[in-house]
């Protein structure tokens, strides 16, 4: 997990960034460090791996709307 800006280790917002993202991508490709515009612009053209990466983004993103959903809107 990324380390948060407020300091927190495993925050939503600390990995859902798009600098974190970008991080993420370059340690699972081994390659250099993309920035998250390079790598939309990549997705844009049809690039089909970096299109997989935004995929596992997106499931990512919905787990964590779905928690935020569970903490401040319990079943009764």
């Amino acid at each position: 997990f990324a380390h948060c800006e407020c300091g927190g280790k495993g925050c939503g917002e600390g990995f859902l960034s798009g600098v974190n993202f970008a991080k993420w991508v370059a340690r699972k490709t081994k390659e250099k460090d993309l920035s998250a515009k390079e790598l939309t612009e990549l997705a844009l053209s049809g690039d089909k791996r970096i299109l997989a990466f935004f995929a596992d983004y997106a499931d990512l993103m919905a787990q964590y709307i779905c928690s935020l959903v569970v903490l401040y809107y319990p079943k009764e």
